[in-house]
């Protein structure tokens, strides 16, 4: 899915300077000392606020890195290498939920203009494949240099826009295979032509070839995406039924539904699934959440209750590292209705230190199996876009159950994550960033210290299931697990 970008006004003031756009937002001069005001500002959020600061790194280390940052800053710089600095910061807190965004007239104006990579790529095998036949290159060839950037370094340093939970790296292909135009952008900036070089895998002759840049808005609506995990259908929740091998499969790509009347119809959805996978007397059931993105733990907990034979506590503990909000000012206007909520959140808290509160054991939730609980042989597909509540999902079925995990890691973490997530809004440069308020712990005896769920048996796709259309982590289930 692309990333969503919050709603933020900024004044526009109109400035020449000599870049490949010269006339407007995008070469917007920032004074040095408004950016290291607005990095002053980040750090007192963070270090105030963030409930994962300090899971991965010490305080001594947070201090390192706002101040190299803030010393790299000499004379004024535009925006986006503005961003990339505050988002180099953002990717070493390793939190998926720590996010950056633009202020939305600077990301709409970008957008609109012909600037980004026109194809879309996937990485396999640490190489950029060509991933849809929208352009003049087969799907399936190997892109190995785009203008003059190596297609190594273009991968190396996209990585680092996809932030994940501590340190579950292999789940950042995920910034090549969602928003590699988005992230090229970022890290060089926008080209009105791109020079490729590719070779085609049935020659291995180096082709060269010049494209126009496209419109990112036009990318997302019309490219056609040909990576063979997506999910075809647009629904949030799906069963199929296979009678020849005693097989259904439930499909989840989210577990945020709102309002009211959809999370009623999910949980209509949940039980009259699991009764007709009981009546029908299957034995085998795939659970696909790749793609899940998280959502809500009622939505979680309540499928978690049809494949889990015994109670769950929603998380074994939760913390936050501050009394009242501080900041406030620089709350976004779309999050200002929240901070009474959380201001006075620190009631159901119980004060362990000056700069730490632990959500009291009574206000967490408890989870008992369902009448229609499916006992048979189960399997969970995963990969690294699943993350949040979605992660936790995976994690437990893992630790409590005896499925089997197939597919790639995940980008969530398998044992604890932030969550709570309030936006600020930088005042200079009007950067937004989105920060977890509450950290949540949920142990697993199956869990690797700092890490997304791993699979049972990893799966990882090839050039040829991707030019054939396969799913080779669902065939591998059916073929290798089911059918012995």
């Amino acid at each position: 899915m692309p990333l969503l970008r919050n709603i933020i006004v900024v004044l526009l003031v109109v400035v020449f300077c000599s870049c490949r756009f010269n006339d407007d937002i995008e070469d917007l001069q920032y004074d040095e000392k408004d950016l290291k005001t607005d990095l002053k500002i980040f750090k007192g959020i963070v270090t105030d606020m963030h409930a994962g600061v300090y899971a991965y790194n010490s305080p001594k280390e947070i201090d390192l890195l706002f101040d190299s940052i803030a010393n790299s800053i000499e004379g004024s710089l535009d925006l986006r290498s503005f961003f990339k600095k505050v988002d180099f910061i953002v990717d070493r807190i390793k939190c998926i939920h720590t996010t950056t965004y633009f202020p939305a007239a600077f990301y709409d104006s970008i957008s609109s203009r012909a600037l980004f990579f026109p194809t879309p790529l996937i990485l396999i095998d640490n190489k950029l494949i060509v991933n849809s036949d929208n352009q003049n290159i087969p799907l399936g060839a190997e892109v190995t240099k785009i203008n003059k950037y190596k297609a190594a370094d273009i991968i190396r340093n996209l990585k680092n826009y996809r932030h994940t939970d501590g340190n579950s790296n292999l789940a950042r292909h995920a910034a090549i295979n969602e928003d590699f135009a988005y992230d090229f952008y970022l890290n060089y900036g926008g080209f009105k032509n791109f020079d490729i070089e590719y070779i085609e895998d049935s020659s291995k002759i180096i082709v060269q070839k010049s494209f126009y840049a496209e419109k990112l808005n036009t990318l997302y609506d019309d490219v056609s995406f040909s990576s063979f995990y997506k999910e075809k259908k647009q629904v949030a929740y799906d069963l199929e039924m296979d009678d020849a091998t005693q097989t259904a499969t439930i499909t989840l790509t989210t577990f945020t539904f709102e309002p009211t009347d959809g999370y009623f119809a999910f949980l209509h959805f949940l039980e009259n699934s699991f009764r007709l996978i009981k009546l029908s007397g299957f034995k085998n059931l795939i659970i696909d959440c790749r793609e899940n993105g998280g959502g809500y733990y009622d939505a979680t907990y309540s499928t978690l209750g049809y494949l889990v034979n015994e109670p769950l506590m929603e998380f074994d503990s939760a913390f936050q590292r501050f009394k009242n909000l501080s900041f406030k000012e620089y709350i976004s206007p779309i999050d200002t209705a929240r901070i009474e909520e959380y201001d006075t959140a620190y009631k159901i808290f119980d004060k362990k230190s000056n700069r730490l509160f632990k959500l009291k054991t009574e206000e967490i939730s408890k989870w008992y199996p369902q009448q229609n609980l499916f006992n048979g042989n189960l399997y969970v597909l995963i990969n690294g876009n699943v993350a949040s509540a979605a992660s936790t999902f995976a994690a437990i079925l893992k630790d409590k159950t005896n499925a089997v995990i197939v597919g790639e890691e995940t980008g969530g973490s398998n044992n604890s994550h932030n969550s709570a997530v309030i936006n600020f809004e930088l005042p200079h440069s009007k950067l937004s960033l989105a920060i977890p308020l509450r950290r949540y712990y949920q142990p697993n005896k199956k869990a690797l210290k700092d890490r997304g769920v791993l699979p049972n048996i990893q799966i990882k796709q090839t050039i040829k299931d991707l030019i054939n259309g396969n799913d080779n982590a669902m065939m591998y289930i059916f073929d290798s697990l089911i059918a012995k």
